[in-house]
């Protein structure tokens, strides 16, 4: 048990808010300690990444501090105008305590230092290009281009948690699916399943970028509102930044981040939300089962020419769509499709009908089937016992085997490529032609999919496990509390976050293993004051730009950049302070010079 002073999370003294104590030791002193300084008793705890109180009435914790390079700790009269008083200082806190005798001082500071010095070494030491994290060897990394494959495994690391899940993005729709076509319904909606876990008792937090409105129409809130309407106090959504009261207009959260359990974590650039799931084949249009025939415009013949007993053919109109039942599969060599692609027994209804169809009656991208009536299809249908319908269900062998699990069904289906559709309602998209609103109603189309094609969508992304995933985890968890401090202190429904301990962090389950390389990585970000809590407003990390322009200086034989966007300008400009320009420039001159 200590004594914490309220009031303390920046630098110098404000005597009742009114003006700054710099003037002298003893002023300073004065007011700090004596008229603007209210003690309270709290439970001081270390652990081996992090430090903080608790309040001892609730057992709430009243705040996580993690070690970082800005690490100090100081004591004495001198330094704090108290004999038991402890100063602990970082780039994000500044706390002061009062012990009951100096020894316990003694005790908390030999602590302290100690953690600083051996468990946390690597966050309070110097790292390569500043990063707060160190170059970890020997981490399980595997790469993803575009978006199909990326949310397919998030979806299975989300579906594997066990104790949390991290999600921050620029943007995210909580009701796009992750694993496609949608054979299963929603069982792979990003929201389904955050819900799935969350009340299997899986604690779920989720940061999400709080954009200007009036310039950007990505609706946070919506994506907020939608995750906890199910009032499941296991999902926290938090939106950041205020933009009022902080004044930050011209800065943006731009990172895509999922972490599981702190074990498995993917970062990149694609945000799970609408236009962003592709594959290599970049498709234009996605009409699913709607097939636009290539036969003369509807008409009926007015006298009939077909023998007696038989029912005139009605033609088929360009622009007439038509769904056809046996239409799930278009072209595929897997076996798996060739089942599906079976023509499914209609309703008995239908028994008593009889469409012929014309002899140059063909449908696209599907080989031509034998002329035979319906009833005849219906037959074959029932001899056949509903053995198709069961291989809909089931995997192959599986019916001798017992039930299927999700994992064995998935392999099915990832061996399909039919006609149902892969962006379903707002996923279709076209940024030039239009952009997002009213993304309250997710299932209503954005374009009209007939007339306008679908924009394609590239990017990268990386899943890192083992000390790696626990950086990134970090990394959530200082932005999170940061952001708790700024807009949730009050709410203590909102809990602060604590990192896991580094020892035997190594993954036990073989997720993506086969697919996986064994990597040597830094973890590397851009933050500052005002998307990570440090007090200072000089104090940033920019290890990604230096990586960046370290990389371009040490290039052998060519340089590629891919990016969405690229900012950058010469070193005598004073609005930008970006060197990608300026050392692209520096290696070419280099290059032709020698």
């Amino acid at each position: 048990m200590v004594k914490k002073r309220l009031g303390n999370s920046g630098e110098g003294c404000k005597f009742m808010g009114l003006f700054t104590g710099d003037c002298c030791l003893r002023c300073k002193h004065l007011c700090n300690d004596v008229l603007c300084s209210t003690w309270s008793d709290r439970w001081f705890f270390i652990k081996d990444q992090c430090f903080g109180y608790i309040h001892p009435k609730t057992g709430r914790i009243g705040n996580v501090i993690l070690f970082d390079q800005g690490f100090e700790v100081s004591s004495g009269l001198r330094a704090l105008g108290l004999h038991t008083g402890v100063q602990i200082s970082t780039y994000t806190r500044q706390l002061v305590i009062n012990c009951w005798t100096r020894r316990k001082c003694r005790e908390w500071i030999r602590a302290l230092k100690e953690v600083a010095h051996n468990q946390a070494r690597d966050f309070t030491q110097y790292n390569q290009r500043h990063s707060f994290a160190p170059v970890r060897n020997s981490i399980n990394a595997t790469w993803f281009v575009d978006g199909a494959g990326y949310m397919s495994a998030v979806a299975d690391a989300l579906s594997n948690a066990k104790e949390e899940i991290f999600i921050a993005d620029w943007w995210l729709s909580p009701e796009i699916y992750l694993k496609r076509p949608a054979l299963r319904g929603d069982y792979w909606r990003l929201d389904k399943v955050l819900q799935r876990k969350s009340e299997e008792g899986v604690k779920v937090f989720v940061l999400l970028y709080k954009e200007v409105e009036m310039a950007i129409g990505i609706n946070s809130f919506y994506s907020k509102q939608r995750l906890v309407r199910n009032g499941n106090d296991n999902i926290k959504v938090m939106r950041h930044p205020q933009h009022a009261k902080s004044g930050v207009f011209l800065w943006a959260h731009h990172e895509k981040l999922v972490i599981v359990d702190q074990s498995i974590a993917f970062l990149g650039g694609i945000d799970l939300c609408y236009g962003r799931w592709d594959d290599s084949k970049h498709r234009l249009t996605d009409l699913g089962s709607l097939i636009h025939s290539a036969i003369t415009p509807t008409k009926r013949k007015k006298t009939s020419s077909s023998p007696s007993g038989e029912f005139p053919f009605i033609s088929v109109s360009k622009s007439n769509s038509k769904l056809y039942m046996p239409d799930l599969i278009v072209d595929s060599p897997s076996t798996a499709a060739q089942e599906l692609a079976r023509p499914m027994s209609l309703p008995a209804a239908s028994s008593s009908l009889q469409v012929p169809q014309p002899k140059d009656f063909f449908k696209q991208n599907t080989p031509e089937f034998e002329r035979k009536s319906l009833m005849a299809t219906i037959k074959q249908g029932i001899k056949g016992k509903g053995k198709h319908l069961a291989k809909l269900s089931y995997a192959p062998g599986e019916l001798q085997n017992g039930p299927a699990t999700i994992s064995e069904l998935d392999d099915v289906v990832d061996d399909l490529d039919g006609s149902a559709k892969f962006w379903v309602g707002k996923d279709y998209v076209n940024f030039i032609v239009k952009d997002f609103n009213n993304l309250e109603e997710p299932f209503d189309d954005l374009v009209d999919r007939t007339t306008t094609p679908r924009m394609p969508w590239h990017d990268m992304a990386v899943c890192v496990q083992n000390a790696t995933a626990r950086d990134v985890a970090r990394h959530f968890i200082q932005r999170w509390n940061a952001a708790k401090n700024e807009m949730a202190k009050q709410n203590y429904t909102c809990p602060y976050l604590l990192p896991k301990a580094y020892v035997d962090c190594s993954l036990k389950s073989n997720f993506l293993q086969a697919k996986s390389q064994n990597v040597t990585c830094q973890v590397l970000r851009s933050v500052s004051a005002w998307s990570c809590g440090f007090i200072e407003p000089d104090i940033v990390e920019q290890s990604i730009h230096e990586a960046y322009v370290d990389c371009i200086a040490k290039a052998q034989h060519y340089i590629y950049i891919e990016n969405q966007f690229f900012i950058s300008l010469p070193r005598n400009n004073l609005n930008t302070l970006n060197q990608i320009a300026e050392a692209l420039f520096t290696r070419i001159v280099r290059a032709y010079k020698y």
